[in-house]
């Protein structure tokens, strides 16, 4: 769904149901890795409350990427 340009056509709308999506999932934690040059992207998820961890190169052209998290329990619920 983030792969088409529609999301240009509704920015708003987009990123409010996808932070209703978001705030929805039972895990504790979510995470991934974003293209460094997908502006938009990198826009949303901080609008959705992701954290930045660090920058790192992947794939075969070594590419800069973005890892990324969001703790999604509440952090007295979680066991260590």
């Amino acid at each position: 769904m983030l792969c088409t340009p529609v999301i240009r056509d509704y920015p708003i709308a987009f990123a409010r149901e996808a932070k209703k999506f978001i705030d929805s999932r039972k895990e504790k934690l979510l995470f991934n890795i974003v293209d460094a040059r997908n502006v938009t992207h990198v826009k949303l998820l901080r609008f959705l409350g992701f954290k930045f961890i660090r920058v790192i190169t992947y794939g075969p052209n070594n590419l800069p990427f973005i890892e990324f998290c969001k703790l999604c329990a509440d952090p007295q619920q979680l066991s260590v």
